[in-house]
């Protein structure tokens, strides 16, 4: 091999390590249009109706041929209300944007390569905010939402239904069963929608007239919330029974 040809290989070798190497120098790259999405929605929770998600702009740093790779259009941060701690109050809760929440469908290596400069998220704090919604009414519309934060809303489905205490043979010899009230009279419940639609009402265990004498105080009953598939219970979690009075008169 002449001199000529080893000189031109080792130009050649010399100018694709430079190119290798300037593919993989860390670089930075601005993203814009980013959709900011929830994942794990609790099945008695739902996003206002025709709701569009927010979006956010970032920069993602990385060796030049990953980071070229990532489109905006395939992008997003998707925050996962599984790990959200929310307090009973309703409170709202506001989180920060982060590298750990941003999706882009590349190769786990290639994504293992790459990173988003959070300080560079804009905007990058989340508010989630929860409000009741009885789903008979129309859902109120969220709150404003502030230029330097994302707003979330969500609504938990709930629905009143009226509480009903069956009861089963005749009051004792003389007496008639004059009335029979329930307190509370009805219960607001939540759960999935569809499972919801389904319920117009909630028992309790039956009361047995033949053995109720007429001068019994008010009796404590829990209530039979239906089961199946579907977590459906009180919205107040607090509620778990109702009192029911009863009151007789004498057969005449």
């Amino acid at each position: 091999m002449s001199n000529r040809t080893i000189l031109i290989l080792s130009l050649m070798l010399a100018i694709g390590l430079v190119y290798i190497k300037g593919q993989e120098r860390i670089q930075r790259r601005t993203l814009t249009n980013i959709p900011v999405t929830i994942e794990h929605v609790p099945p008695n929770w739902t996003l206002p109706e025709n709701w569009t998600p927010a979006r956010a702009s970032l920069a993602i740093q990385g060796p030049r041929n990953t980071i070229e790779l990532v489109r905006s259009d395939q992008s997003s941060f998707r925050v996962d209300l599984s790990s959200v701690h929310f307090s009973e109050n309703g409170d709202p809760v506001v989180l920060l944007l982060g590298n750990e929440m941003f999706r882009t469908p590349l190769e786990p290596g290639d994504r293992s390569r790459i990173s988003v400069v959070e300080d560079s998220i804009r905007p990058r704090q989340v508010k989630i905010q929860v409000q009741p919604w009885e789903m008979t009414a129309p859902q109120s519309p969220p709150e404003n939402s502030d230029s330097n934060q994302i707003l979330i809303p969500l609504y938990r489905i709930e629905k009143v239904v009226k509480i009903v205490t069956p009861t089963q043979g005749t009051p004792p010899e003389r007496f008639v069963l004059k009335s029979l009230s329930v307190s509370p009279p009805s219960i607001r419940l939540t759960g999935p929608r569809d499972a919801l639609d389904r319920i117009e009402s909630v028992s309790t265990q039956a009361l047995i007239l033949d053995l109720i004498p007429p001068d019994t105080p008010p009796i404590y009953l829990p209530l039979d919330i239906p089961s199946g598939p579907y977590d459906i219970h009180p919205a107040d979690s607090n509620v778990h029974g109702v009192t029911v009075t009863l009151t007789y008169s004498e057969r005449k």
